[in-house]
């Protein structure tokens, strides 16, 4: 939070990503936890939850996840924890943004779509959108770790598994949004492709619905580039001070600000 706040407070929502690993109290160089205190320093209120399914609270702590995204108790620990900053007085109700990478962008989506009436704006950093063609399409090298995913998500070969990861997939419920949402993409990932931003984008825009898209030809899952890192962290600032009512930067480097116009796709032309 920021120091000396008095008032209730524009409040950023930052599950993280994975689901199996968990946010400490402690700074570390990822990229989400540096955003955290940059957008504490914009007067910001930024709640990171470990919500059920994170690792580090024990066995059936993280079980407790399973087939849960989307609609479930993790999604739901994630309301929970913005309902109590409002009830402490801490967070403005009609001020909340939601953002995330990996998990966290598709818990952002989630947010939109399965409670669009507590979030102002949404983030969706490599988040996945569609549960069913996610897991049809997981990756060659990943696939050691697809047992763990079939318990967590479901197994699109069992029917039951596919109707269950439909009713999940915030793809399919583009017509609950109400909230401005950014995608954030790096077209080289192989874990989230392409498709997936792609998918929602192009289903927002049809729906006549508020989207900003950024793609970066050579990044994967996450950015590592620092022109690309700088590029986003300027929309992200920008897109939260529009719908949040934060404070942003009025000197942002004008090679940035030229290279972010490189990354921003026209959604029409999907």
């Amino acid at each position: 939070m920021p120091k000396y706040a008095n008032t209730t407070l524009p409040t950023i929502v930052l599950p993280h990503g994975g689901p199996w690993v968990r946010d400490k109290w402690e700074f570390s160089s990822g990229y989400f936890v540096p955003i955290a205190h940059y957008f504490a320093n914009r007067g910001y209120a930024v709640l990171q939850p470990n919500f059920r399914g994170s690792t580090g609270f024990g066995k059936h702590f993280t079980s407790a996840g399973n087939k849960q995204w989307g609609i479930g108790s993790m999604q739901q620990d994630i309301t929970d924890g913005v309902h109590y900053l409002i009830a402490q007085g801490i967070t403005d109700k009609n001020r909340v943004g939601i953002m995330g990478g990996s998990y966290g962008g598709f818990a952002a989506l989630a947010g939109a779509t399965f409670t669009p009436d507590l979030y102002k704006a949404v983030i969706s950093y490599v988040g996945p959108s569609d549960l069913n063609v996610f897991m049809a399409s997981f990756p060659e090298a990943y696939r050691p770790y697809l047992g763990n995913f079939y318990a967590a998500i479901g197994d699109p070969a069992i029917e039951a598994d596919r109707k269950d990861m439909a009713a999940r997939s915030p793809i399919n419920f583009i017509d609950n949004i109400k909230a401005p949402i950014m995608l954030i993409q790096g077209a080289n990932d192989p874990r989230v492709p392409q498709e997936q931003s792609e998918l929602i984008a192009k289903a927002l825009f049809n729906a006549q619905l508020p989207v900003e898209y950024i793609l970066a030809k050579n990044e994967g899952h996450g950015f590592i580039q620092h022109n690309n890192k700088l590029a986003s962290i300027i929309a992200m600032e920008r897109f939260f001070a529009k719908h949040l009512g934060g404070t942003k930067s009025d000197s942002d480097d004008p090679d940035l600000v030229n290279h972010l116009a490189t990354l921003t796709v026209d959604v029409s032309t999907l």
